[in-house]
């Protein structure tokens, strides 16, 4: 875990920063977007983040592909157990992050294995092969937001989604419906509050005292 942590915060900073100043700000970036009462970590919108732009991680394409890696390593020790994080990060958004392809993200679900929801609104992925990177992962999401993104009007989606998350209660804000067993009728499953995406925290305390 050393290795592949030094390793990706070599890989993300900045030609003008140190490997420790990295860190230092992926501290604080994580700090500023967490909610400890929602439990949601939101990384919508990364591209806008007045930090990692004052400090050059979106000059290069390279580095933007980076940088979300080094991020979930600098999450990932600041944990003490899989339990910690289960308890502390219910939620994680990475809307509006312009995103193709799910590779610059795919380390998300090894840090977080078992989230409970997940927003990708607002990306730009077109295809159920460019989501396979996850296709075990997440076997906790109960709610699950694609909305905006062109692979959500493919005829198959929802079916492939919904197979692909056993979970899931939500899909795209809307009640996942499963065939209950036994019974050619369809089982409509409950319906929890949509708490995900409410406005970010200030504090990660739990993570930085």
């Amino acid at each position: 875990m050393s290795d592949m942590f030094n390793t990706a915060m070599e890989d993300a900073t900045p030609t003008s920063s140190s490997t420790a100043e990295t860190i230092k700000i992926l501290e604080e970036v994580l700090r500023n977007r967490y909610n400890p009462e929602t439990k949601l970590l939101d990384l919508s919108k990364l591209g806008e983040d007045p930090l990692l732009q004052r400090n050059g991680f979106f000059q290069l394409n390279s580095t933007t592909s980076k940088m979300f890696p080094a991020l979930m390593a600098v999450a990932e020790k600041k944990f003490d157990s899989p339990q910690q994080k289960r308890e502390f990060v219910h939620s994680v958004s990475l809307a509006y992050n312009s995103l193709k392809l799910i590779t610059p993200v795919t380390t998300l679900s090894i840090t977080f294995p078992d989230l409970k929801n997940l927003s990708m609104e607002g990306n730009e992925i077109e295809d159920l092969k460019s989501l396979d990177g996850w296709k075990s992962r997440f076997r906790h999401l109960e709610q699950l937001i694609f909305t905006g993104n062109p692979v959500a009007s493919l005829a198959t989606y929802r079916e492939e989604m919904i197979r692909r998350y056993p979970r899931l209660v939500m899909l795209d804000n809307i009640a996942v419906e499963r065939p209950a067993e036994n019974s050619d009728e369809c089982l409509l499953l409950p319906v929890r509050p949509n708490l995900m995406f409410d406005e970010r925290g200030i504090v990660m305390p739990f993570l930085f005292e």
